[in-house]
């Protein structure tokens, strides 16, 4: 079974060089290492929060490096965007963007798409998700003098934003004491660890609420609330507003 499994991954490997060797007679290097340092570059700025992305003003889908680069390159354009969708979505959480609410935008976007057809809507909605995930990321950066510590414990609070996570262990998870942390977070961030838990969830409720029909209910225990009582009153105080009048059209 091993020997058999050894030979077709093989043939695969074969067949994949020969395609290779086929399709590099009709591209020009510098195809791919335009489309490369374009997308690198998109890239970096969302995970850096930098606004305007494409600096480079081009077409993110529809641009002249992707349609060259394949036979029918109208036909792979929603790939493109669902490549695209998925390299934003890595860096904005390596750039400090909650996990959770990035795949939320994944799949959010991948729906707009999805009703798409149009190659001038696909770019506007490209343009449109990286400028999202970008600002996104701009609002979670932190401080560039931040303790490597403190950030640590940030990360961790994040992470776990979706349990009823204690402060208690978020310190022991970067190895310091409650007292420590506290003086940390008033030092650098000013507020106490629970208070910027506190701030985070309300954020994350305000794009939950966006993004997704989901019932107060539902949230509350989402975001790690005990009840939905205290959702909704640390709602109000947090934002100055009730949940049903933040539902309600203006």
């Amino acid at each position: 079974m091993q020997n058999n499994g050894k030979q077709k991954y093989a043939r695969h490997q074969d067949r994949a060089e020969a395609f290779i060797l086929a399709k590099a007679q009709t591209f020009e290097e510098t195809d791919f290492d335009k489309l490369y340092q374009f997308e690198a570059e998109l890239m970096e700025r969302v995970r850096r929060g930098l606004q305007p992305v494409n600096t480079w003003e081009i077409p993110p889908v529809n641009n002249e490096y992707f349609l060259r680069l394949l036979t029918d390159g109208e036909k792979y354009a929603k790939s493109q965007f669902s490549t695209l969708t998925g390299l934003a979505t890595s860096h904005a959480i390596g750039g400090g963007m909650n996990p959770r609410t990035a795949f939320m935008l994944w799949e959010y976007y991948h729906r707009l798409a999805d009703k798409t057809n149009e190659a001038k809507e696909l770019d506007a909605l490209a343009e449109r998700m990286l400028e999202d995930f970008a600002g996104r990321c701009a609002q979670a950066r932190l401080p560039e003098d931040l303790p490597p510590r403190l950030r640590a414990a940030v990360l961790y609070l994040r992470r776990h934003i979706s349990s009823p996570v204690k402060i208690e262990e978020a310190a022991s998870a970067v190895s310091c004491s409650r007292s420590q942390l506290d003086r940390d977070f008033r030092k650098y961030l000013g507020c106490s660890p629970k208070e910027f838990l506190t701030r985070e969830r309300i954020t994350q409720a305000e794009q939950f609420m966006k993004y997704s029909d989901i019932s107060v209910t539902e949230l509350g225990a989402i975001l790690g609330f005990s009840s939905t009582s205290h959702f909704c009153n640390v709602y109000k105080k947090v934002t100055g507003h009730t949940l049903r009048k933040r539902h309600e059209p203006s």
